[in-house]
């Protein structure tokens, strides 16, 4: 436990460092969401613009 405590604290610079890394991390996530859910626009846009072309 000790181990995980020094590993948070980081020689009193942790809050600065996770401070960073959080945010990030969840900025990353959220591009990835966003970029997941344009994906599936997209192909949905292409399938109905498929059938419409197919008539």
């Amino acid at each position: 436990m000790d181990a995980l405590s020094q590993l948070l604290h980081l020689d009193g610079h942790g809050l600065f460092v996770w401070g960073a890394y959080v945010p990030t991390l969840a900025l990353l996530v959220a591009e990835a969401l966003l970029v997941r859910a344009r994906l599936r626009r997209a192909k949905t846009q292409a399938q109905m613009l498929a059938q419409e072309y197919s008539r």
